[in-house]
């Protein structure tokens, strides 16, 4: 496995690894999400809405953030989106309630969906249409 693996092209490889690490990310605020809706009064809604508006926000925002990646670049919406999505963990895992923890899931929505993007971007090789190869 180790072998396949070294042997996808570096940008395979290192989208990989990102998308690995930014999972993690849902292993960080996912199973606190409960006890926190608990705390701050909330309830079972409360908790579904604040996974849904990741995933909500994602799928809203992929056409924007498709423009995005064909107008600043796929290496900029990836470093944008992965300072975006970072900060958002660390803050929703910080948030003092639980009104805010579900904007600030959304926030990580709107970063997961750019590098999702732009890595199939640039792991698939498309390029701006000025730059297309013509037959």
């Amino acid at each position: 496995m180790v072998k396949r693996f070294g042997a996808l092209p570096a940008e395979v490889r290192t989208c990989t690894l990102v998308s690995f690490v930014v999972m993690l990310g849902f292993g960080v605020i996912g199973p606190p999400l409960p006890l926190f809706a608990t705390e701050s009064g909330a309830g079972n809604a409360a908790v579904g809405a604040a996974i849904s508006a990741f995933a909500v926000v994602r799928c809203a925002t992929a056409g924007v953030n498709s423009r995005f990646t064909q107008r600043f670049g796929q290496r900029r919406v990836i470093e944008w989106s992965l300072w975006m999505q970072g900060t958002a963990v660390i803050a929703a895992r910080l948030a003092p309630d639980f009104t805010l923890l579900v904007a600030l899931r959304a926030i990580g929505g709107t970063g997961r969906s750019a590098f999702a993007i732009a890595a199939w971007h640039r792991c698939c090789g498309w390029r701006r249409p000025t730059r297309a190869a013509t037959p």
